[in-house]
């Protein structure tokens, strides 16, 4: 610093005072210094007295018992008031210390900020959005999970799958068709995942009832949501209500109707969405699966076609009536010379209908299956028939067959979210402690098969064996806990068009009340 004029003691000790405060801010930052620095106050101290020390010995003295009085040094005018050597070297060292600090609180805020950053994880594979139509979506739903993937990426897996408990009780002893039992009905875990950006796959063995097998394996390859090429074992892209999920079933079981339509088959399918969502089709060539039935090997020489559209006209128009309208058409075409067996089985999974053994398909089979859902709100609709043609032959007898049967059923969300072709998800999950319960859905269902006359009197049947009609109301309860786990009460009574053999037994009708606990995973 410099100052003109003369100076005094007390504006050195401003300045003096002021370098304290310097210091005593300095090291409030600095917890630890290296090296150690002395208290600015004990510096301040010492060059007080160092000054009073040279003014004292040239003092006047003053009377007895007074204090000597020390006079200001003179100071030429223009002359540098130079602190001591000691305190600019102290200062400097302070001045160093301060700027360390400053610079390792500066480093300690920039590594803070970059903890508080989420990881950045590698950009998963470009996939291919789902498609818009959910019945053509044949998987359980589950929520997002992580994945491991393979270093670059090319490889993502993803476990999922879901597990069935059911009870079966035959209240009434006129309708009762088997035994009273606890089974796991479904249990099937599943591997899916993604190979590159253009493959999907899925693998799913089945350990329901205890045996072991295997219901789908198949890889998709996508070249856009409008062209995607499946190859493998797959549900036939027929049956509406064989599409979707057994984890998204409003029924414990499904309709007696459904017996005439194929299950899996193992082929080839091309299949897409288009126009926005409001539109997905299939087309396929397979090995060719009986009513009722899964199909793993090749038996004859003879392939099916099978192919289906489904439209949703109103799919873009949100909060419109019809926005949850969807109408579809089914067919598969083959021509087989082959023996099968076909078994139908009511809601407690007992056969009501069979062929007789010996019996084959001889010429055409064409199955057509006219589709629709309607759901708005908490209201839920789904209807399906199913209509087929087939030329049998036994015992030297060939002759052309007719079956069809329907179902129509209806559903109503009692705690007010929306009906969906997938399972409800509850506004508020289940959780006695807020007072939340979950979601409640009440349904109703009516069901019809029947046979041709010809397969009676054309002897492919026993009437004793198999019913000509059967019609089954089923009544239904849900209650949905969250996302992943789902109750059912069902009561099931079905009539046939006379007495049936179960067992040493015979029944016309059945009467059954079925539950259910799931778990989606």
């Amino acid at each position: 610093m410099k100052r003109k004029g003369n100076g005094s003691r007390a504006g050195r000790g401003v300045s003096l005072v002021w370098i304290a405060a310097l210091g005593i801010a300095a090291g409030a930052r600095a917890e630890t210094l290296e090296p150690e620095i002395p208290a600015m106050p004990q510096l301040v101290s010492e060059k007080v007295e160092a000054d009073v020390a040279r003014e004292g010995s040239s003092a006047d003295a003053g009377a007895p018992g007074e204090a000597a009085v020390p006079r200001a040094l003179p100071v030429a005018d223009g002359a540098d008031s130079a602190a001591p050597p000691d305190v600019e070297r102290r200062l400097r060292e302070l001045e160093e210390t301060v700027r360390r600090q400053d610079e390792i609180i500066r480093r300690l805020e920039e590594t803070v900020e970059a903890l508080r950053k989420p990881a950045t994880l590698p950009a998963p594979p470009v996939v291919a959005p789902p498609t818009a139509s959910p019945e053509n979506v044949a998987k359980p739903p589950t929520p997002p999970t992580s994945a491991p993937a393979s270093a670059n990426n090319a490889l993502r897996l993803r476990l999922r799958g879901f597990l069935q408990t059911d009870a079966r009780f035959f209240p009434a002893e006129g309708g009762r068709t088997g035994v009273d039992s606890f089974l796991l009905r479904r249990v099937r875990p599943a591997i899916s995942g993604s190979v590159g950006q253009y493959a999907d796959f899925t693998i799913v063995p089945i350990f329901d009832e205890g045996r072991a097998g295997l219901i789908d394996a198949f890889v998709d390859v996508r070249q856009a949501p409008q062209l995607q090429f499946r190859f493998g074992l797959f549900k036939t892209p027929f049956s509406l209500e064989r599409l979707q999920s057994g984890a998204d079933l409003q029924f414990v079981e499904r309709s007696l109707a459904q017996n005439l339509a194929p299950n899996r088959d193992t082929g080839f399918m091309v299949h897409g969405d288009t126009l926005k969502g409001r539109m997905s089709y299939a087309a396929s060539v397979l090995t060719g699966a009986p009513d009722a039935a899964n199909v793993y090997g090749d038996a004859g020489r003879g392939k099916d076609f099978a192919g289906r559209i489904f439209a949703r006209p109103f799919a873009r128009e949100k909060g419109t009536f019809f926005q949850g309208l969807g109408l579809g058409l089914a067919a598969t075409y083959g021509s087989r010379d082959e023996a099968f067996q076909s078994t139908f089985r009511t809601a407690a999974r007992e056969p009501f209908f069979r062929y007789r053994s010996g019996t084959a398909y001889a010429g055409d089979v064409v199955r057509l299956a006219p589709q629709f859902y309607h759901y708005y709100r908490q209201f839920g609709m789904m209807g399906e028939a199913y209509l087929t043609r087939e030329t049998l032959r036994r015992a030297g007898v060939v002759a052309p067959v007719a079956n069809h049967g329907w179902f129509l059923q209806g559903s109503y969300v009692l705690t007010g979210e929306d009906a969906t072709f997938r399972s409800v998800v509850p506004e508020q999950p289940f959780d006695p402690s807020r007072g939340q319960w979950g979601a409640f859905e009440l349904a109703l269902r009516y069901s019809r098969f029947q046979a041709d006359r010809e397969v009676f009197t054309r002897g492919f049947a026993d009437p004793t064996q198999a019913a000509r009609t059967a019609n089954a109301w089923t009544f239904g309860l849900n209650w949905y806990l969250n996302s992943a786990l789902k109750f059912q009460l069902n009561y099931e009574r079905t009539d046939f068009n006379g007495p049936l053999a179960f067992g040493s037994a015979f029944r016309d009708r059945e009467d059954v009340i079925l539950t259910r606990f799931q778990l989606v995973y």
